[in-house]
Parts: structure tokens; C-alpha cells; sequence
């Protein structure tokens, strides 16, 4: 079996489109299309001269962060796209630049600034800050997770639904970013108190886009990409007064019911459950918003926007 090596160049994700399988290349070069990507391709021949499978490796970029990248077609089809932290050679850079290089640049309008601005230079083993593409029954998802520090990550999920033989393109992603607080700075001290334990497990600031009709993500499209998030923070959600009575009568409750609206998500998890989950600056219902293309970029949140002055100088790690 004889291999032909290409040398590797700068281009798009979205141009890795007709090295994926017909039945998903137009979601899987959506979910890429903005990353960018230095690869080697390796393709190998069979006794008849046909290519019977490849290997591409090389550089994902995240902003200012390197990955290492490797996606593997073999002969079956059953192909895997991963990529992990490179060893060395990392810079300082902010959040918001490695959230550009996974959903554009609209998500600047919106994103808090004491989130935006966290600067990241990711720290622990190199699985800790890594991407990989997972295959579901509907569609596919992007799973990204950068450790910010050893009790702070951030995960990134992308749910791209499969495509209707009858639609020109894939529907509109749907994605959920998650900023995690495993532990909060002990304040010792305190008069005729001394200190208070943590009062939760972990506090996590989300943001979540919910597709063409942007209302956000079902019980269904959770409970998906949870199973395929081995090694990722699970999706958590906090069941709503309207949907108690569903759960405790059909045991996992309608599958298409919303169960983490669009918007900013203050939530405190104990024990694995979200027990407080405050949601803010909710996108006001349009029939024309796709996803995160809008007419205007101040469309997903009211005016005026309220100030988060003390709020950022208490999140400043």
C-alpha cells in the first residue's frame, strides 16, 4: 500500500469539505468554517490505484492557541476528527479571541466583558484543553474545553442538526458556552464567624443560542450531546415549574421541551443538580433570526444594558 504526503498550507475549515463523507460534509465543514488550519494529508492506495483511506494532521488555531490536529478517514468510513493542546509555545490571549475563531466575531457584541476579557493560557494536561467532533443520530457536534486555570474551564458545545435531503444547507447551530467556577477565593476573618464553607459546588456563567428559532436547547438535544461529552463538563439544567409534573409522570419528560432558554445564565450547581439558575438579557422573539446572524448585533440584549462594574472586579482572577 503506497502513501502520498502533501505538505501542509493555512486555509479555513470550511475548505476541508470534500475530504468528509457525502452525508455530512455540509454540517462538519459548517461546524469548522471558522477555524483555521495548517494540515498535512496522507492518503493511501490500494492494489487498484484508489485511494482507500486517509490521515490529515496538523495545526488547528484557536485565537492564540495551537492544537494539534489529527482526522482519520479510514477505509469503513467511520472517521474521527480530535485535536489537543501543543506542548509548548503558547501565548497570552483573551477568551473572547478563541470564541471568534469558533462561532465569528458577533458573539463580541454580546459577551460580558469580565468574561470576554479572562485571559487564557491554558494549564494542566494537554486533554484538558482540547476539540473534538462526536457523531449523533441527528446531527453532529463541536466539543471544546479550555482550563483556565486548576478551578476554572470553559466548555463550548456546537449542536449542528443534520440536514433534510429537501434543504440547500444545514439549519442553524445551536451552541452553549460554559464558564465554570469550581471554587470561589475563602475569605477568613470574619468577625464572630471566622470563615464560611463554599455554599455550592461550583457556579457557572452560560450563554446559549438556540438555532433558527433561537429559543434555545430541548431536554433531547441535551441529553445527546451529554452522552457523547465523555471526558467534557455535562450540560446542566435546572427543571422548570412547567416541566416537574411532566418528569415526575413520563420519568424523562417531553423530549422537546425547552429546558435551557436562549440568553445569560447565572447558575449554582450542588450536588450535580442546578439549584438557582437566573436568566438575563433574554433575546426578544424574531422570526428573522437565524442562529447568530440578526439584523443587528443589539437585537439579543435590552437597552440600556445594565452595568457589571462590581460584578467584573469580583471575577478578576
Amino acid at each position: 500500500m503506497d502513501a502520498e504526503r502533501q505538505c501542509p498550507r493555512s486555509q479555513r475549515g470550511s475548505l476541508l469539505y470534500s475530504l468528509f463523507a457525502k452525508d455530512c460534509r455540509d454540517e462538519v465543514s459548517q461546524l469548522l468554517s471558522q477555524i483555521d488550519l495548517s494540515l498535512f494529508l496522507e492518503y493511501n492506495y490500494d492494489n487498484d490505484a484508489k485511494a482507500s483511506d486517509f490521515t490529515v494532521e496538523g495545526i488547528l488555531r484557536l485565537g492564540h492557541l495551537t492544537l494539534d490536529t489529527t482526522y482519520i478517514y479510514p477505509a469503513n468510513g467511520d472517521w474521527d476528527f480530535t485535536a489537543s493542546l501543543r506542548v509548548g509555545g503558547q501565548t497570552d490571549g483573551s477568551l473572547l479571541g478563541v470564541l471568534a475563531s469558533l462561532c465569528g466575531t458577533d458573539l463580541a457584541s454580546v459577551l460580558p466583558e469580565f468574561i470576554s476579557k479572562i485571559k487564557v493560557r491554558p494549564v494542566g494536561a494537554q486533554n484538558l484543553t482540547s476539540l473534538r467532533i462526536a457523531k449523533l443520530e441527528t446531527g453532529f457536534v463541536l466539543l471544546v474545553r479550555l482550563q483556565v486555570t486548576a478551578t476554572i474551564s470553559v466548555a463550548y458545545y456546537q449542536y449542528q442538526p443534520k440536514k433534510n435531503p429537501d434543504q440547500p444547507k444545514p439549519p442553524p447551530a445551536r451552541r452553549a458556552l460554559v464558564f465554570s467556577l469550581a471554587e470561589i477565593p475563602k475569605v477568613d476573618g470574619i468577625p464572630l464567624v471566622g470563615s464560611l464553607p463554599q455554599p455550592f459546588d461550583e457556579a457557572r456563567f452560560l450563554w446559549i443560542s438556540g438555532g433558527a428559532d433561537n429559543k434555545g436547547w430541548t431536554r433531547a438535544e441535551v441529553s445527546a450531546v451529554n452522552a457523547v461529552a465523555a471526558g467534557f463538563p455535562p450540560i446542566i439544567f435546572r427543571e422548570q415549574q412547567e416541566t416537574k409534573a411532566v418528569v415526575a409522570f413520563a420519568g424523562n419528560g417531553n423530549s422537546d421541551a425547552i429546558v435551557l432558554k436562549s440568553g445569560f445564565h447565572l447558575c449554582l450547581i450542588q450536588g450535580g443538580e442546578t439549584v438557582m439558575d437566573k436568566l438575563f438579557w433574554a433575546p426578544k422573539p424574531d422570526p428573522n433570526l437565524l442562529g447568530m446572524a440578526r439584523k443587528s448585533p443589539r437585537s439579543l440584549r435590552p437597552e440600556p444594558r445594565p452595568q457589571s462594574t462590581k460584578l467584573s472586579a469580583q471575577l478578576q482572577f
